[in-house]
């Protein structure tokens, strides 16, 4: 049999969620983790069969990073976490570079069997968190749970990338009962996690996708009776189970006793911030009276968030700011941008995934804007860049 690489590198994608799994176990009893070193093995070999194969893309964000690296070597405030966010998002583009070349080769498959193998691992990790084996999402609490994963944040982007994806196969399939069990799976996934970003996400999600199957299919006035019937029952379904899972979340999970003991003490936006906003200004206090034109340029690193907040904020856009400055927020957050600009150039609807990834693409910027871990989330990127690969894959003979 001969050896094919790119073969090789997808079976390893395969996997790197069972290796994350056994990770957060080795982590909390033998402080030892495999993870990053079996990630940056993958990434290696996807930069060397995208090269093989003369594209050359990700280079340029190698060089970037690289630069930005040796800027904050040469300024004393380069650390390993600065290095290991810059990996997360480098993982990002460069699985984005490997999934497009398959999806156009016709091999979009491998990105449904990703999201479905992710669904599977998901299901195990809460299935072993709800038996009381596994991790609670809030320690001190008692409250949800991420399994045995050790980053439950990163664990909620993963449930909602890995949910659009599947979700919006089973719209494409016309699989309208399948679409409704999954859908009220993800949404009792999302209750399990305990966390606003995975519940609230998963309910928007699937409100939001049967819309926009609903417009993708439609015909001036004529309009799909399918998608219709989905609306209408999903709408239902969610109408009747949701106050039940509210009240599950609440108070089977103990979540009304987080919620009630931090109503006392903070006000509103800071409980829904869950204290991340106080945070923020304090890094916006640190900028303003501390703040330096070369370090806004090209960030203060890692450290200097530790010693200004005590940790990283969890929003996305301050904490990357932080760490490498205003340049590398704007290309991080444009490289998404480009991603759905690209997806409007062509009007045809045999890209049939497209609108499906915008949306997604415009879900991830406004949730790194209030939380932490998605651009830099190392347990959903090799995902999201499959998911945006998504975009180009054209559906011959489509009918609508």
């Amino acid at each position: 049999m001969k050896f094919r690489l790119a073969n090789f590198i997808i079976f390893l994608v395969y996997l790197y969620l069972p290796i994350d799994t056994l990770n957060g176990i080795l982590i909390r009893n033998q402080d030892l983790s495999i993870s990053p070193i079996y990630k940056v093995f993958i990434l290696l070999l996807m930069i060397y069969y995208l090269l093989k194969n003369g594209i050359y893309s990700p280079l340029k964000w190698i060089l970037f990073f690289s630069l930005i690296f040796l800027l904050h070597a040469s300024m004393g405030i380069l650390s390993n976490m600065d290095f290991i966010w810059g990996l997360k998002f480098l993982a990002i583009v460069i699985s984005f570079s490997f999934f497009r070349k398959l999806i156009v080769e016709g091999r979009q498959d491998v990105v449904k069997n990703l999201a479905f193998i992710s669904f599977a691992i998901i299901t195990f990790n809460v299935i072993i968190g709800v038996s009381g084996y596994g991790y609670a999402q809030y320690a001190r609490n008692d409250i949800g749970t991420r399994g045995l994963f050790y980053a439950g944040n990163e664990l909620g982007v993963l449930l909602l990338l890995t949910s659009i994806i599947v979700l919006t196969h089973y719209l494409q399939k016309k699989s309208n009962m399948k679409y409704l069990f999954f859908s009220l799976v993800f949404i009792i996934f999302g209750g399990m996690l305990a966390t606003k970003t995975a519940l609230l996400g998963q309910v928007l999600v699937v409100c939001i996708l049967p819309l926009i199957h609903f417009f993708q299919t439609s015909k001036g006035l004529i309009i799909n009776k399918r998608s219709l019937k989905l609306i209408t029952f999903g709408s239902i379904i969610l109408l009747i189970g949701l106050p039940y899972l509210i009240n599950y979340v609440l108070y089977e999970m103990n979540l009304i006793a987080r919620l009630s003991y931090w109503s006392e003490k903070v006000d509103t936006t800071t409980l829904i911030f869950s204290g991340r906003n106080l945070l923020a200004e304090e890094v916006y206090d640190y900028w303003v009276f501390r703040g330096n034109f070369f370090n806004n340029l090209f960030g203060y690193g890692y450290n200097e968030l530790l010693n200004v907040v005590g940790r990283s904020v969890e929003i996305d856009a301050i904490d990357l700011f932080m760490v490498f400055g205003i340049l590398s927020v704007l290309a991080m957050y444009g490289f998404f941008i480009n991603q759905f600009f690209k997806g409007s150039k062509s009007n045809s609807k045999a890209f049939i995934y497209r609108p499906y990834v915008r949306f997604g693409i415009l879900f991830l910027l406004v949730l790194s804007c209030m939380s932490g871990h998605v651009l830099n989330s190392g347990m959903a990127g090799l995902l999201m860049g499959a998911f945006l690969s998504l975009q180009y894959y054209f559906e011959e003979n489509y009918e609508g």
